[in-house]
């Protein structure tokens, strides 16, 4: 999905409005199962507009959608900066909207 995401914490610790508002990242997010671990884990991940294959933000572990309300989605998790080292981490997810043309039919 096509979405801009505003993180909304950095080392654990909730960020200011203004700091949030001033950061956002665009790109494609993805949320489900990991396919990469031994152990079955819900991840987000927002891979890069550019190429699609590189990621713009760190893997949110443990993703969990908490609520989908005026215009967003609000995901919960962790991002884990080294092994066995986890902080809450939450994004607010805004999906953009995706304008479909149709051909013109011929007369």
């Amino acid at each position: 999905m096509l979405c801009t995401v505003y993180v909304l914490y950095r080392d654990g610790q909730k960020l200011p409005k203004e700091e949030v508002r001033a950061s956002p990242i665009s790109g494609h997010l993805i949320v489900g199962q990991c396919p990469n671990r031994r152990y079955p884990m819900k991840v987000a991940q927002l891979l890069s507009l550019e190429d699609g294959q590189e990621f713009a933000l760190p893997t949110l572990d443990s993703a969990v959608v908490v609520g989908i309300k005026r215009g967003g989605i609000l995901i919960t998790g962790n991002d884990a900066p080294s092994l066995g080292h986890f902080r809450l981490q939450r994004w607010w997810v805004v999906p953009h909207q995706v304008v479909t043309v149709a051909p013109a039919a011929d007369a």
